[in-house]
């Protein structure tokens, strides 16, 4: 996830809590429009079997170590050793940083010979799941700016969302995303509780979340929007695990993470 930017006037803790309220019903919004979406377009969405394999804890192990081949390029990113930033091509540079740091999740899927849908990434009429999720992404826009009750600024809120130098960012959080998939997948398999994954996994995103907050001088107080960060991830994943599809989440998400940027 990208780097919060916090506002002096109000404490951390207030400012998360009051951007985590509009986020809750940014993603209801998303979510109960996806459901809906899905009744409308049920072929788009059907009942699929759960991924199955032959030895699902390997397979959850090997993407264990996928996962910390990407937090090793993660800190070669952050004290600067991947592709140079600097300079107007800066940002586009940036994005390849992101492919490269997600790579060990993308060779994972060669290496392992595992298709597709397997990370939740269907290849049958994707342009229009990006309409869908574009669609509800506005929606969820829509929602965070009235809990926020600034919904008059919604269209401003939208254009910025939609910068051409967010690019860095809607890169960063597909192959995040794909990286929740792949986990989700083979644990799911692996485990064969479908309710509790999402807690795990939710639970693990938001722990790797601590080390950083801890850096920046945060105290436990500080520390409670990341459980609400649990409940919030265990809930959006419990849908996005029924449509087994992240382009139209894809969508959402990087949506409402922009707005963590707006106005600060």
């Amino acid at each position: 996830m990208a780097t919060w930017e916090f506002p002096t006037l109000r404490s951390r803790t207030e400012v998360e809590l009051s951007h985590h309220s509009a986020l809750f019903g940014g993603y209801a919004v998303a979510m109960a429009g996806w459901i809906l979406a899905r009744r409308w377009l049920p072929r788009l969405w059907p009942t699929r079997e759960p991924v199955a394999f032959a030895r699902p804890w390997r397979e959850f192990g090997w993407s264990v170590i996928a996962c910390v081949a990407v937090l090793c390029v993660g800190q070669l990113y952050q004290r600067g050793r991947l592709l140079s930033t600097e300079g107007a091509w800066g940002p586009g540079f940036d994005t390849l940083n992101q492919i490269l740091l997600y790579s060990p999740m993308l060779l994972l899927l060669g290496f392992r010979r595992h298709s597709l849908e397997s990370a939740w990434l269907p290849l049958r009429q994707v342009p229009l799941r990006l309409v869908v999720g574009f669609a509800l992404a506005l929606l969820a826009l829509a929602a965070f700016a009235g809990v926020r009750g600034t919904l008059g600024a919604w269209p401003d809120l939208t254009a910025f969302t939609y910068r051409p130098s967010h690019l860095r960012f809607a890169v960063h959080i597909l192959l995040e995303d794909l990286t929740i998939a792949i986990l989700f997948v083979r644990l799911a398999a692996a485990t064969r509780h479908p309710l509790l994954v999402p807690v795990v996994i939710a639970f693990l995103f938001a722990a790797g979340h601590v080390p950083g907050a801890l850096a920046d001088g945060a105290n436990l107080v500080d520390l409670l929007p990341l459980m609400l960060d649990v409940c919030l991830g265990a809930g959006v994943l419990l849908i996005v695990s029924r449509s087994a599809d992240i382009w139209w989440f894809w969508c959402v998400h990087f949506a409402l993470d922009m707005t963590q940027f707006w106005g600060s």
